[in-house]
């Protein structure tokens, strides 16, 4: 899934620079909601030691 993705960043980029701007635009977008979900969800586990 992700090869496709970025064949078709590739093939955005030869073509539009708007089209290729907002594609990766999304995929940062995706990459951030990504790690803060899983940050979120494992906040338990993750030991907060006062300084």
């Amino acid at each position: 899934m992700g090869f496709l993705f970025l064949g078709e960043l590739v093939y955005a980029s030869q073509m539009s620079y708007l089209v290729f701007h907002g594609n990766a635009e999304l995929f940062s977008i995706a990459v951030a909601a990504s790690i803060f979900a899983t940050t979120w969800n494992a906040r338990r586990y993750i030991v907060s030691c006062p300084a």
